[in-house]
């Protein structure tokens, strides 16, 4: 069963203000790397985007269960739906794309001013939240971002296992 993340809209807006939207955003918060917002190839509730890290191919263990439309990419797609009040976020079970989308819903959600809910957890955040955004624009700096400081041995060496388990080539 698909998890989402929604944006619940202040006033309903249209697939052409989401695209520029979600392509300022991607440029703003995930400015390492090729990432590009591409239309998808099918429907989820509405118009639908795909923000996939162009020339970055699964290969091992993370090319199993890749969301549909992203056979073989890294990316995660962004919906329109309930005619232009509320954008879905359909989660990955990879936590690098977790984490290039949650830093891309925080930027949407302060730009259109957009609560957050999340099926994950059933709450509900305000616009601005920080969650994914701490720790630089790094994902390596986001898992270390509640770390003990200075980082011990043990924890560099959990730092290198998953940024290596889940991050494509470019990213570790």
């Amino acid at each position: 069963m698909a998890s989402y993340t929604y944006l619940t809209l202040q006033r309903p807006i249209t697939s052409t203000d989401l695209r520029t939207s979600l392509e300022a955003a991607v440029r703003r918060t995930l400015p390492e790397g090729p990432w590009k917002v591409v239309d998808a190839p099918f429907v989820d509730g509405g118009p639908t985007f795909l923000v996939v890290l162009e020339g970055m191919i699964r290969t091992g263990p993370f090319a199993r269960r890749p969301l549909p439309g992203l056979e073989g990419l890294f990316g995660f797609p962004v919906a329109l739906m309930n005619d232009g009040l509320l954008v879905g976020l359909r989660h990955s079970l990879n936590l690098f794309e977790r984490w290039a989308q949650g830093r891309v819903e925080e930027i949407l959600s302060t730009n259109f001013g957009a609560k957050i809910y999340s099926e994950d957890t059933g709450k509900t955040s305000k616009p601005g939240r920080k969650r994914y955004r701490r720790g630089g624009n790094s994902f390596r700096g986001y898992l270390a971002c509640e770390m003990k400081r200075p980082i011990s041995p043990e924890d560099q060496a959990y730092l290198d296992q998953e940024v290596l388990r889940w991050a494509p080539e470019g990213f570790r």
